[in-house]
C-alpha cells in the first residue's frame, strides 16, 4: 500500500496483493513493484498536461518485513540493527547495550560492507532510494506494541523486583477506567482494566504512554521507574508534534533523552533487556530528521486500512477474489458519484 504524508496524510490506497500458499522470495514479491518504479522515477506519468515525476520517500514497515524487504538479516541477529553496525552481545537472548555505535550509511549498505549484515542483494537496490535513511523505524511496533507493552509486562508479571502487586495494579487500573469520561472522540478507545492489556491494541498502548499512563501510575510506581517512563513519553510526545519544525528543533535534546532512558532502563531492569526494540529508540530522532514528525511515517494508517481489507473477506472460500470484487465495486460506486 502507499500513503502520501505531508501536511495532510492521506489515506492509503493499494498498488499489489499478494495472495499464495506459500511466502515468495523478497525479489518475487517486488519485480512488478520495482520495475514499476523505475519507469515513474525516469519518466513519471502524465497529470493535467503536466509530467510528474514520482520518487518513493520511504518505506513504513515492521522489522520482520524490513529484514525481508531489505534482505538482511533479521531483528533477532547479532548483526540485525539496520541503523548501526553494532554487534550483538548474547546475555539469554541478543542485545545491543551501546548507545553511541557507528551508523550505517545508504553506501555502506549498498557496497555490502558489513556481510554479517546481509543476506543477499536487495530487490531496492535498483531504485534511487537510500537503503538506510528510506527504512525508519515505525514508532507503532518499535514503540507502542514494542517497548510500552514491554514496561507493562515488567509490571504485571515480570521479575519481583520490578513486579508490582495485585493490590497496586489494581488501583492504578481504577484510574484509568476513571479517566473513561473524560477521553474525547478522537480517541479510538476508552482506557480498559490492565487486566486486558494480552489485549490491548496499538492506539491503547499509544494513549497509555502519552495520555493516560503519567497520570495513572503517579504515585504508584517506584520513583525511579516512574522517572524512566516518563522520559520515554515526553520524548515521543516531542517528537509526534504537529509541528514538523519543532520536532526537528529539538531532535537532538530528544536523542540524549532516549540514550538515558536506554542507560536507566538497563540498571532498572537489568542489561539482559535492551533488545532490538529498547535499542531502536536511539535511532528514533534521526528519522524524524530526515522525515518530519512520527506520524509522517508510522504504520497506524497501513494498519487501519488492512483492517478495513479484512471486514471485505465474509468467508475462507477465495479470500483474494473478494476483496477484489469489493474494491471494483466501490470504485465503480465512487466514479458514479464524481459524475
Amino acid at each position: 500500500m502507499i500513503s502520501n504524508c505531508g501536511s495532510v496524510c492521506r489515506e492509503p490506497f493499494i498498488i499489489g496483493i499478494f495472495y499464495g500458499l506459500t511466502k515468495p522470495s523478497s525479489h518475487e514479491f517486488l519485480e512488478e513493484f520495482i520495475a514499476e518504479g523505475k519507469e515513474l522515477e525516469n519518466h513519471g506519468f502524465v497529470y493535467d498536461e503536466e509530467r510528474v515525476l514520482v520518487k518513493i520517500s520511504a518505506v513504513v514497515c515492521d522489522a520482520p518485513a524490513c529484514s525481508f524487504l531489505k534482505n538482511i538479516k533479521g531483528h533477532g541477529g547479532y548483526s540485525g540493527c539496520g541503523k548501526c553496525v553494532q554487534r550483538g552481545v548474547w546475555l539469554e537472548k541478543v542485545t545491543f547495550p551501546e548507545t553511541n555505535a557507528a551508523l550505517r550509511t545508504d553506501d555502506s549498505f549498498s557496497r555490502m560492507i558489513d556481510e554479517e549484515h546481509h543476506v543477499g542483494p536487495t530487490p531496492f537496490a535498483e531504485l534511487s532510494i537510500g537503503l538506510v535513511t528510506a527504512f525508519p523505524l515505525d514508532y507503532m511496533h518499535l514503540v507502542c506494541l514494542g517497548v510500552m507493552r514491554r514496561l507493562l509486562n515488567f509490571w504485571l508479571k515480570g521479575p519481583l523486583r520490578t513486579r508490582m502487586g495485585s493490590f497496586l495494579m489494581r488501583e492504578i487500573s481504577e484510574r484509568l477506567v476513571s479517566l473513561c469520561p473524560f477521553i474525547p472522540m478522537e480517541f479510538c478507545r476508552k482506557p480498559r482494566h490492565l487486566k486486558y492489556v494480552d489485549r490491548w491494541k496499538a492506539t491503547e498502548f499509544r494513549q497509555f504512554l502519552l495520555y493516560t499512563g503519567p497520570v495513572a501510575l503517579l504515585g504508584k510506581l517506584p520513583d525511579d521507574m516512574y522517572k524512566n517512563f516518563m522520559l520515554l513519553s515526553v520524548s515521543i510526545a516531542i517528537l509526534l508534534k504537529g509541528c514538523p519544525h519543532c520536532s526537528v528543533r529539538y531532535c537532538d535534546y530528544v536523542h540524549g533523552l532516549l540514550v538515558h532512558f536506554v542507560t536507566h532502563f538497563g540498571q532498572i531492569y537489568g542489561q539482559n533487556m535492551i533488545t532490538y526494540n529498547v535499542h531502536g529508540l536511539v535511532h528514533l530522532s534521526e528519522d524524524v530528521k530526515l522525515h518530519g514528525t512520527l506520524n509522517n511515517f508510522s504504520c497506524f494508517p497501513f494498519e487501519n486500512y488492512l483492517g478495513q481489507l479484512k471486514r471485505l473477506v465474509r468467508s475462507p472460500s477465495l479470500p483474494f477474489e473478494q476483496v477484489i470484487r469489493s474494491i471494483s465495486e466501490h470504485n465503480e460506486s465512487y466514479k458514479k458519484y464524481r459524475k
